[in-house]
């Protein structure tokens, strides 16, 4: 749906920015008043605009939101598991990909309207890699992403006990007998990309018109929790799955399982790239400016929208102006 003058409804909620309408990158047409432009939007943005508490909040529960995430998961293996995570049987390994999936369903519902709903550094590294979210703003979720991933795993190793929990490694990956690394890695980056893409298109702001009103479209975390199950479902006859290095990094911390982590960073790392690289090459569908708008913004050189890119939280969060007293 579009205004009269062609152009797309501003969302409301999140504004993960997506329209560098200054790089039109593989072609620019224009039709009946509207511009439609096919932008490459790769690079980084340093800083915020601004650093307020809207920014600290979000920062807060991304690293909340990993603790619930850690504790759900870490406890249902724990209690479902007599050995090595990759060892299950079919049944028990579906259920724990379901908790995995129907918990970042929840979360990113609750968290997509103040942070974006990352709760993965591989995730926020595509996004600052697309230019979504700023570096500082980045960094500080992958700090609050670990940092939350290690209490919600100490909390699951109050709930299920020692035993329980030291009978599964604390629910670390680690790579199934035969399973060799290069091959772990290339599953963590395939499964990886494909959760990441799932987080992208759904914060595209070619997509928020879907759901005006509010400014989040259910779709976002139905299709990030089903890209979850898949991993899930794919991963842990591999190597337990990961996609999330905040996760494999706060088990590794609690169990001391620290071998091969260096895939479970790696490879959704890569993944996260390669994800931002293929919205933006090919899947990236082309957005519509007037054409007005257009010939405005090319001319006028201060008008760079690289400033507005890492404002994350709408108008809509504002705070409310206090009327003025009566005389």
């Amino acid at each position: 749906m579009t205004d009269s003058a062609g152009i797309l409804p501003p969302a409301a909620g999140i504004e993960l920015t997506t329209q560098d309408v200054e790089n039109p990158g593989f072609y620019a047409k224009e039709e009946e008043g509207v511009v439609k432009k096919r932008a490459c939007q790769l690079g980084f943005v340093l800083l915020e605009e601004r650093f307020d508490s809207y920014f600290f909040r979000a920062v807060l529960v991304e690293g909340l939101a990993m603790a619930a995430f850690l504790y759900n998961v870490i406890t249902v293996i724990a209690y479902n598991d007599d050995g090595q995570l990759v060892g299950i049987d079919s049944d028990k390994q579906l259920l724990i990909a379901l908790v995995f999936g129907l918990s970042i369903f929840m979360l990113v519902y609750f968290t997509a309207g103040l942070s974006g709903g990352n709760l993965n550094p591989a995730v926020t590294f595509s996004l600052v890699i697309g230019k979504r979210i700023s570096v500082a703003r980045g960094i500080c979720y992958i700090a609050s992403q670990m940092v939350g991933a290690i209490v919600g795993t100490a909390f699951a190793l109050v709930i299920a006990g020692s035993d329980k929990f030291n009978a599964v490694n604390g629910g670390a990956n680690i790579l199934a007998v035969g399973v060799s690394a290069g091959q772990a890695l290339f599953a963590e980056i395939l499964s990886t990309a494909m959760v990441c893409l799932a987080v992208i298109i759904g914060l595209s702001s070619e997509l928020w018109h879907l759901m005006e009103k509010t400014g989040m479209d259910i779709l976002l975390p139905i299709a990030v929790g089903t890209a979850i199950v898949l991993a899930h479902m794919v991963l842990i006859p591999i190597d337990g799955c990961s996609v999330n290095p905040a996760r494999s990094f706060g088990a590794a911390v609690i169990s001391g399982e620290w071998a091969d982590m260096w895939i479970f960073w790696v490879g959704p790392l890569i993944g996260g790239l390669v994800a931002i690289l293929l919205w933006e090459l090919i899947l990236r569908p082309p957005q519509e400016v007037s054409r007005s708008a257009h010939t405005r913004r090319s001319s006028d050189a201060s008008d760079r929208p690289v400033r507005r890119l890492a404002k994350v939280v709408s108008a809509r969060f504002e705070p409310a102006p206090v009327p003025a007293p009566h005389a």
